[in-house]
């Protein structure tokens, strides 16, 4: 019975798993897609259950062959520059403000212009 790995990239759209054994190779991947809220001409949310949901399925259907005990580690890469607010038990306080959301436009520009890009960064 071999040991396995599964990798989680948690995306801008969905979710991909994917299962490896000890010697790197791949043994199945599967994509659980969700939804991303787009309001106030250029708002963007999307909600962390969906995640959740999606990292549960994926991870299943990754595993529909093999047995669930074979798994020794299991890794995660997720959103660039998104802003998820949790209260002291890690609870979600407010839906994932995505890194393509535009509300502070206005805040970034007065940034812009108080500092340089490059001393921001």
């Amino acid at each position: 019975m071999p040991n396995l790995l599964i990798s989680h990239d948690l995306g801008t759209s969905g979710n991909k798993a994917s299962l490896y054994d000890e010697s790197g190779r791949l043994l199945a991947s599967a994509t659980a897609r969700y939804k991303t809220r787009y309001f106030r001409g250029n708002w963007a949310e999307q909600d962390p259950a969906d995640w959740w949901d999606a990292v549960c399925h994926s991870t299943q259907e990754v595993l529909k062959d093999y047995r669930a005990e074979q798994v020794k580690a299991i890794a995660f890469s997720g959103h660039m520059d998104g802003c998820l607010s949790v209260d002291k038990e890690g609870n979600p306080l407010y839906p994932h403000i995505l890194w393509a959301d535009q509300r502070s436009w206005r805040e970034s520009n007065w940034i812009k212009e108080q500092i340089s890009e490059q001393r921001l960064f």
